[in-house]
């Protein structure tokens, strides 16, 4: 982990940190529950482990491995681990995947059963580990870690962010005139873990959705059709006769989502008379506390 100073350290203490994270019993049953989450077990050593190899890489030092496999999204560094005896040893001896075993294991375990895992740099989970800041407000302690964008982010910001949504496939489609292909092949998805969420609204999901984000999809949008000013000419000036208002104010703050960091507190801002509420807050975001 990355070293702190003496100040941050007696900053950072556990009473400090379960405030800003909303610790509270009530507030921890809105995100991802790790402790509900199966902890991630080694596999058992191979019976043949000093007949085992790594093929053509079998001959390179442990040093250099080390250094090409920081460059590998988490699923492959675990597939690969998977191949051989050999292998395993590697992966199991690379730093950073033994610092984010010992300090966010249900974290690494959420990635996967949202099939996150597959996009995301083992290197780049580690760098968000080792923040400590809001990704979205840039003011805030990041207490909790957002899936899709790899990010540390704090409560408020999940909630008042609407970058930070996670929206189905079909409203996507509709809002941003994306083909199903497209977003299965542009865009990552992920699919949520069955239970109940809130981030100020309680929601029960009890089936598996597949959802993707809005900053990642409007921002694939934009790579579509060529231009924002292109995006934005999609969404109607005026309510269509057919959507409902609550329809009409979603796709529109989807549209007015900024994808740059709002880089201040959005609580200070005015509350917007027509804002929609979440329908999947918290399905995507975990707890993360680290404090070095």
């Amino acid at each position: 982990m990355a070293s702190m100073s003496p100040d941050e350290e007696r900053v950072l203490t556990d009473e400090f940190i379960d405030r800003v994270t909303y610790t509270k019993e009530y507030s921890l049953k809105g995100m991802i529950r790790g402790l509900t989450l199966p902890p991630a077990v080694p596999l058992p050593p191979s019976s043949s482990s000093s007949k085992s190899s790594l093929g053509r890489l079998n001959g390179l030092p442990v040093e250099l491995l080390h250094m090409v496999l920081v460059f590998l999204d988490g699923q492959s560094l675990v597939r690969l681990a998977e191949t051989s005896h050999r292998a395993k040893e590697i992966v199991d001896t690379l730093p950073v995947y033994q610092e984010l075993r010992q300090h966010i294991p249900d974290v690494l375990v959420a990635l996967a059963k949202t099939h996150m895992l597959r996009c995301h740099g083992i290197s780049d989970i580690q760098r968000a580990l080792r923040s400590s800041a809001c990704a979205s407000c840039l003011v805030s302690f990041g207490g909790f870690f957002f899936l899709p964008t790899c990010e540390r982010v704090c409560f408020d910001c999940l909630y008042e962010n609407r970058a930070l949504r996670m929206i189905t496939l079909a409203n996507a489609r509709e809002c941003f005139r994306l083909t199903a292909r497209q977003l299965e092949t542009g865009v990552p998805i992920l699919n949520t873990i069955p239970g109940s969420y809130s981030v100020k609204w309680h929601k029960h999901h009890p089936n598996v959705h597949r959802l993707v984000n809005v900053r990642q999809v409007k921002a694939y949008a934009i790579k579509v059709h060529g231009s924002i000013e292109a995006v934005d000419a999609l969404l109607p000036s005026t309510k269509p006769g057919n959507w409902s208002a609550r329809k009409y104010n979603m796709f529109k703050s989807f549209h007015e989502a900024s994808l740059e960091p709002p880089g201040r507190d959005l609580t200070l801002l005015p509350e917007q008379i027509d804002a929609v509420n979440d329908d999947f807050g918290g399905v995507a975001s975990i707890r993360v506390a680290v404090k070095g």
